[in-house]
């Protein structure tokens, strides 16, 4: 922490310097304890609807924006196969995207159509 505050405050002035780390510390911890006390079904939830947001924005193209894929695409790329392909405890999260085909398949589109190897 001490040598991540030093480059992160690196360049403000001397009151700063210690005071910004300081509240950013406690905004993540807050964030941090916010997600410990949060339910699961809410948790669920909160997945279901940005699964349900994602779906409706892809529909039936092969990328979220005209054009071929963008950022977007990469990151919702990266994080659904991370549900998919990693070990869980419980696996609520991959029964959730399998509610979304479309979802699936634009991992598989993606992944094939740019030669991405995905274990």
């Amino acid at each position: 922490m001490q040598h991540t505050a030093q480059v992160y405050c690196s360049g403000m002035p001397w009151p700063l310097r210690h005071i910004v780390p300081w509240l950013r510390r406690a905004e993540l911890l807050w964030r941090d304890w916010k997600w410990l006390t949060t339910k699961k079904e809410d948790i669920l939830q909160d997945f279901r609807a940005a699964c349900d947001a994602l779906h409706k924005r892809l529909g039936n193209r092969d990328a979220f924006f005209d054009g071929g894929p963008s950022c977007l695409d990469v990151l919702v790329l990266s994080h659904v196969q991370a549900v998919l392909t990693t070990t869980l405890p419980s696996n609520e999260l991959g029964e959730i995207i399998s509610d979304y085909p479309n979802l699936g398949n634009f991992c598989g589109t993606i992944s094939a159509s740019h030669n991405l190897i995905i274990n």
